[in-house]
């Protein structure tokens, strides 16, 4: 596969939220930790070789604050900050919440501390995660959003895909609910199968898998 040569670093990353204990509208999401567990080992089996991905920034897949999402990616040291040589999949799974202003629709993140009246000071807004990698110079990026109302990251992100191999896939639309762990037991099953039935190509092709979860 002579177009992947240029990667030479892969990195996985999970920022998840299993524990809610600021707001009590929001319940915990125990299957949380066992969807990470299901995209981790996909990614960082030892029987893809060379193909084989990092975990990165491991905090963030116990319940992270605002903070550690930030300092992991607005300005990273220059030597660790993401380019060209590298691919990644981010996994984002928890409970997620549309605010509306009454002229633009913003998707947010909550986080084990966020008020659900106070998104803005409290809780994370999505997009901005895309934008910081936006200022990187990586082009392969696979973004699993497993949370509620998702697809409106998808509809907000606009130019951003421009000019990348960047992918989104949201577990929900914009108006949707997302049904816990829903989306992760698909992948599972899907990589399952292909496991049984396909024994002569080692590489996963992209349509094929986006093809089959959204069936």
């Amino acid at each position: 596969m002579s177009e992947f040569r240029h990667i030479l670093r892969r990195r996985f990353v999970a920022i998840a939220t299993a524990n809610y204990i600021r707001d009590p509208r929001f319940s915990d999401l125990p299957a949380v930790a066992s969807e990470v567990e299901i995209i981790r080992n996909w990614l960082t089996s030892e029987e893809l070789g060379d193909r084989r991905f990092k975990h990165k920034y491991e905090e963030l897949a116990r319940d992270p604050a605002v903070k550690q999402i930030r300092e992991a990616f607005a300005d990273p040291p220059a030597d660790t900050r993401w380019n060209w040589a590298d691919a990644a999949v981010v996994y984002i799974t928890g409970h997620g919440v549309i605010k509306d202003d009454g002229l633009i629709s913003r998707h947010f993140l909550v986080l084990s501390q966020t008020d659900g009246e106070r998104l803005d000071s409290t809780g994370f807004d999505t997009l901005q995660l895309l934008r910081w990698m936006a200022e990187t110079d990586i082009q392969d990026l696979l973004i699993i959003i497993d949370a509620c109302f998702a697809g409106q990251v998808a509809e907000q992100v606009g130019n951003i895909l421009d000019r990348r191999n960047w992918l989104i896939l949201p577990s929900a639309t914009k108006g949707q609910k997302a049904e816990l762990g829903a989306l992760a037991g698909v992948i599972k099953r899907f990589l399952d199968e292909g496991a049984k039935l396909n024994k002569h190509d080692q590489f996963l092709r992209v349509g094929m898998f986006v093809n089959s979860l959204n069936n």
